[in-house]
């Protein structure tokens, strides 16, 4: 799990009233407003001690608040239109859907700050430090707004922007505590982050906490959900082959950006393979009921773009139809509900152009269809540990027509369709993986934000 495991590890600490040593400059009746919730618009809240709050969906706009402290402050869809945040202490703040058109941010820390879908149309960010910002899906920054502004390559912007570096890096002050609390050991770890990359380890879903996965959802609604089968791959393929590859590549995904990946459906539709001791396949019937229930499940927590990466292509034609059968659903559940909340969509890994070409370049005419040395390739790279040494012949294996389990077994008794997968390495997976992790984190991206 990442680094920002301290902001969600204390939640219930975001109740203590914080706000009970203002800062200078601040207007008492203001921060009486801000603790209830209430609209404060064109406010002095200047040098406030805001930090470690939860203030989602305030409305702060035209407020002063110049100088204040919001570290690690959960402030989504909150209205912080024209805002003065001049010189604000805004380190690891959560801002998705936050509406910052023509606010001051000039000289601002935003170090590590959560920007998804948040609107900074016109906002000033002259010297406003943005290291490790996640702001990917954020709309209306310009290049001209970021020119003034400063970054590390930690700094995730939208697609064509960039930021320079920081000269030198700033970091924020994080001050004491006002009183004990748990979040004591997040502030350690606040200072530790600074130092680390932004992404150092993936975020997934089975190896998360229910708090955990309440604070991304405050940032994101979108998933990544590996899809797969177990099946036989040939004498030196392994069985789990199809759900590893979209596995291996949705954790490379998630250490490279705030990307949440789910635990791995790894039995799919692969009747044609049971004629090999070890494949397990389901119905048809079957697995569109587990991936609408998957699919019911996560959306009553708030997931609303659930991207299915794809590992095997007999699943094609039973994920299609699953997700007709979850829009229809939907259809009828809502009177005239023709546009709904809920975006499915699926990718199989195979197909980026830039892993088309550089399987291609790697393995020529020996890629074939099935236990193909690409998708071998990604499994020892991901688990070099069970790489498999082993002589076949043909070297590559022919193709040709198959006609249910049995006939699939005659026609291709060691289970390979026109390939050699002997010349796949971890070395091959290794470039593989990223290259194909690289495309899904810019399709993602567009999909989380469709």
């Amino acid at each position: 799990m990442r680094t920002d495991l301290w902001l969600v590890s204390g939640l219930a600490c975001l109740a203590v009233p914080l706000l009970a040593a203002p800062g200078i400059g601040a207007d008492a009746a203001a921060l009486a407003k801000v603790k209830a919730g209430a609209v404060c618009r064109d406010c002095d809240l200047a040098g406030a001690e805001l930090a470690y709050r939860k203030i989602s969906g305030i409305t702060l706009a035209g407020a002063n608040l110049s100088g204040a402290k919001l570290t690690a402050t959960i402030a989504a869809g909150a209205d912080l239109r024209k805002a003065d945040l001049r010189g604000a202490d805004l380190f690891a703040v959560i801002l998705t859907d936050a509406k910052l058109q023509e606010a001051d941010l000039s000289g601002a820390s935003m170090v590590g700050s959560w920007l998804h879908k948040a609107d900074l149309t016109g906002a000033a960010l002259a010297g406003t430090d943005l290291s490790g910002v996640m702001a990917t899906t954020a709309k209306g920054l310009t290049q001209a707004q970021l020119d003034q502004a400063c970054g590390d390559a930690r700094s995730r912007l939208p697609t064509g922007l960039t930021v320079g570096p920081c000269k030198p890096p700033r970091t924020p002050d994080l001050r004491p505590a006002l009183r004990p609390c748990p979040l004591d050991r997040g502030r350690a770890a606040l200072a530790s982050w600074r130092q680390t990359p932004a992404h150092e380890a993936p975020m997934l879903l089975h190896l998360s906490s229910w708090p955990e996965i309440e604070a991304y959802l405050a940032r994101s609604t979108a998933i990544l959900l590996p899809i797969g089968s177990t099946e036989q791959h040939g004498p030196n393929g392994l069985l789990g082959t199809d759900a590893l590859c979209p596995e291996i590549i949705g954790r490379e995904v998630s250490a490279q950006a705030d990307i949440l990946v789910g635990p791995t459906f790894n039995v799919g539709s692969a009747q044609h393979h049971l004629g090999f001791p070890g494949t397990i396949t389901l119905r048809p019937s079957t697995m569109i009921a587990a991936m609408a229930d998957w699919t019911r499940s996560l959306l009553r927590h708030g997931f609303t773009r659930l991207y299915w990466l794809n590992g095997h292509g007999g699943n094609e034609p039973v994920i299609k139809s699953a997700f007709a059968e979850i829009y229809a659903e939907g259809s009828f559940s809502r009177e005239g509900g023709n546009a709904p909340a809920l975006r499915l969509k699926t990718r199989n890994w195979w197909e980026f152009p830039e892993v088309d070409r550089l399987s291609r370049e790697l393995y020529g005419n020996a890629i074939g269809v099935h236990a193909t040395p690409p998708e071998v390739a990604v499994t020892y790279y991901g688990h070099p540990e069970a790489r498999k040494f082993v002589e076949m012949s043909p070297k590559i294996a022919p193709y040709g027509e198959i006609h249910g389990a049995e006939d699939y077994r005659r026609a291709f008794p060691d289970g390979r369709i026109g390939s050699d997968p002997s010349l796949a390495t971890p070395e091959h997976g290794e470039r593989l993986t990223k290259a194909c992790a690289r495309a899904v984190i810019e399709e993602f991206t567009r999909f989380a934000a469709s």
